[in-house]
């Protein structure tokens, strides 16, 4: 037998690395370890008719076993001295491994290791020797980010091989293999930092393996009988050896991650995935599949305590369960719908109409790993699982996909010599998926659906002016159904709840239009120096009533109240105007009469006096009260005549939560939330938004909002959208940056002086 050893060439003044290798970086995700090797094991599959079976095996492997476990202990002390030493300070040191060392030599002090062992079977094991490039040993040994040539195409980048180093406490793993023409080999790999030693600066990539003649580097143990006893393999495939693997919670992540990626694949026949431990085995497989996930999902729901991990729950497993009823019981039968694309080949797509149903779309290619899904709003209640599993269409769309398998991007395709578009192929089976879902919606015309966004391609009703409470008749029965309640009802005799009376609303109140009768005393009212209504009067006050009020509070200047007020506006307006002269006179011949011209609610009553903004008829700017506003200590109001106090501009006042009205929806082309705001009357507000529902433990930040319709933008500082101007009954159309970036259901509050 030739002497193994730990063998880690030098840089040869070449470039040195730290601890932080951009590989492990990438795959540091909890659900990456069992989609990276999964797959990897779904590329060598050798017999189509049967399952290829994965199995995920805790050991607690002696540390006597652990091949030169000393001299490893060794390199990681030395490796720690590089890193540390030219620390200055203690973040420094933590930033550069220092938690990390400490615990990999914790780890090596005790007398066993845990080892997390991935054993895979059908498969073809990793063929070829040390110098066939074009082989599997090699490609996945000694080639970092070299495609894959074999199998069906699920690695593209050839990077996945650093997952499970992003899962071991030492960052080593080991290879063990038995091919199909019995050939053995075994092999391992560590990736740590540099380092020096008898003044020479070491590679951080280092092998285990044998040695001899004196060849530089190491090889593989290829004799069977010098392999260790506990890595020896005895039938075809592959083992993957993690070292110093962390076991907290390693069973309920590992499953998650299987369900969650390769249901389509599992409940097809084509995978089987075991998990053992010393509490028993649990198995995923094509006949148990579902009642596994029911029970993965009862556990996992029970587990989690906040909204956050409950909503991640819905969004996983809980999807899940909807994306394999589409699989096992679409609607018009297997598949749904048929796609065949010149390109791609055959494209199917599974749909199945549920109530719950989260409204996505999953997509996927052989060998049945899930890539991404996307929400589509055609159709409420559906989950829709599309497969391409042509061999050509397959290969386009891995030409496509990102390192981490999770999207297909249209950039990565660009076409020419032979090759098609990216961006049309997207095209297609996003049209071919849209076209399939408002069939079905189409179809089911009939039965009530719940169409989101449908509010923001519906007019608003105008019918309802404010001011006025909307009655109806009450009809009292004889007693409420379950049905209709929502709740079972007390046995009869038993205590009753009472009704509580509510609040009453706060009272708002609407200036009718005089008649022509009223104009004389109408004019009288306006040539006061009050000018219009007072806080005295009150809806449904006689004339005589409402005068005497006037006459007994004090004249607040610039200001009179709104409703429809003198202005022809709502809100507050100014003193004088074209219905009143100066201060003290009486009103310009000509404009008598009642109310007209544009106000809120269009033209009112058969005057001829229109409002014209702060101005006189005659275009003359309008006359301003001396001495200023008497709050403001005689001195005029900041903001110009005629301003209220903290408002943006002349006949401005601040509007109250009940006047703001608000309807918000998420524009999946833009990526953006829009936002619909209307006022009852004329003003202005500081608008505060908050996440509702399910996200409500997220707070928002707006990042900025633009009216979609003028193109203003809008101070926005935090959760608050500043200062927005509104004219009375004028729907205000945002278009919302949100930080965090994402669709979410938002409420607005009216927050004055923020």
């Amino acid at each position: 037998m030739s002497e193994t050893q730990w063998f880690f060439p030098t840089t040869q003044g070449g470039e040195e690395s730290g601890l932080n290798d951009p590989g492990i970086e990438f795959f540091r995700k909890s659900g990456s370890l069992a989609r990276e090797t999964i797959q990897n094991s779904g590329d060598a599959r050798v017999e189509y008719g049967k399952p290829v079976t994965v199995t995920f095996e805790l050991l607690q492997l002696p540390m006597t076993q652990v091949p030169e476990v000393d001299r490893l202990r060794a390199i990681i002390g030395e490796c720690r001295e590089y890193m540390l030493k030219p620390c200055k300070t203690e973040r420094q040191k933590d930033e550069n491994g220092r938690k990390w060392f400490e615990k990999a030599l914790q780890l090596l002090s005790g007398s066993h290791l845990p080892v997390l062992r991935i054993r895979d079977e059908n498969t073809t094991g990793l063929e070829g020797g040390e110098l066939d490039e074009d082989k599997a040993w090699f490609r996945l040994i000694k080639k970092q980010g070299s495609a894959s040539m074999h199998g069906v195409g699920g690695g593209t980048f050839g990077i996945g091989q650093r997952a499970p180093f992003a899962f071991s406490g030492l960052r080593t793993v080991f290879y063990s293999t038995q091919t199909r023409d019995g050939r053995h080999a075994f092999i391992g790999k560590t990736i740590l930092s540099s380092f020096r030693e008898k003044g020479q600066v070491h590679r951080p990539i280092g092998f285990w393996g044998e040695q001899s003649g004196g060849v530089p580097g190491v090889r593989a143990v290829r004799n069977a009988n010098d392999i260790i006893e506990p890595f020896r393999r005895t039938s075809v495939g592959t083992d993957l050896y993690i070292m110093g693997f962390d076991p907290h919670g390693w069973k309920e992540s590992i499953a998650d991650s299987v369900v969650r990626n390769f249901f389509a694949a599992i409940q097809g026949g084509g995978l089987v995935v075991r998990l053992v431990a010393d509490d028993g085995v649990q198995e995923f497989n094509a006949a148990t599949l579902e009642q596994s996930v029911d029970v993965r999902y009862r556990q996992a729901s029970k587990a989690a305590t906040s909204k956050a991990a409950q909503k991640e729950v819905r969004d996983n497993l809980g999807v899940t369960r909807h994306y394999l009823k589409a699989l096992s019981a679409p609607v018009r039968g297997k598949p749904s719908f048929l796609l065949q694309h010149a390109d791609l080949g055959s494209v199917e797509l599974y749909v199945t109409l549920d109530p719950d149903a989260p409204s996505r779309t999953v997509f996927m290619r052989k060998p049945r790993i899930r890539v991404y899904e996307r929400t589509q709003n055609l159709l409420s209640g559906y989950a829709a699982v599309l497969l391409c599993e042509d061999a050509k269409g397959n290969d386009l769309l891995a030409r496509m996909e990102d390192p981490s398998h999770s999207e297909w991007s249209k950039e990565r395709l660009p076409g020419g010599e032979g090759l098609p578009p990216g961006d049309r192929l997207l095209t297609d089976i996003y049209a071919f998926v849209r076209e399939s879902l408002k069939s079905l919606a189409q179809q089911d015309a009939a039965v009530p659906q719940d169409l989101p966004d449908l509010g923001r391609y519906l007019p608003e009703d105008d019918a309802i002016r404010p001011g006025v409470r909307q009655t109806g008749t009450r009809r009292r029965t004889q007693s409420v159904s379950d049905q209709e309640s929502g709740r079972p009802q007390q046995a009869q005799g038993q205590k009753r709840a009472v009704p509580r009376p509510r609040p009453p609303l706060q009272p708002q109140v609407l200036l009718i239009p005089l008649e022509a009768d009223e104009q004389e005393v109408n004019e009288a009212l306006t040539a006061d120096q009050g000018n219009g209504p007072t806080p005295g009067m009150r809806s449904g006050a006689s004339l005589d009533e409402s005068a005497t009020a006037a006459a007994s509070h004090e004249q607040e200047d610039g200001a009179g109240r709104g409703g429809v007020g003198r202005n022809g506006t709502e809100g507050i307006g100014p003193s004088v105007g074209p219905f009143a002269g100066p201060v003290g006179g009486t009103l310009p011949q000509g404009q008598g009469g009642t109310r007209a011209g544009p106000g809120p609610f269009g033209p009112e009553g058969p005057g001829a006096v229109e409002w014209q903004g702060l101005s006189t008829e005659e275009g003359l700017p309008v006359p301003q009260p001396a001495g200023g506003h008497p709050r403001q200590g005689g001195q005029q109001a900041a903001g110009g005549p005629g301003e209220s106090p903290g408002g943006s501009g002349p006949g401005l006042r601040a509007l109250s939560q009940t006047q703001v009205t608000m309807r918000a929806w998420f524009s999946a082309e833009e990526k953006s939330t829009h936002l619909l705001l209307r006022a009852t009357r004329r003003g202005r507000a500081t608008l505060r938004l908050t996440a509702s529902g399910e996200d409500s433990d997220y707070e928002l930040r707006v990042a900025s909002a633009v009216d979609v319709r003028t193109g203003e933008s809008f101070e926005c500082v935090g959760d608050r959208i500043l200062d927005v101007t509104f004219e009375a009954r004028q729907g205000k159309e945002l278009r919302l940056d949100l930080r965090p970036a994402r669709r979410v259901a938002i409420l607005v509050e009216v927050a004055h002086g923020a």
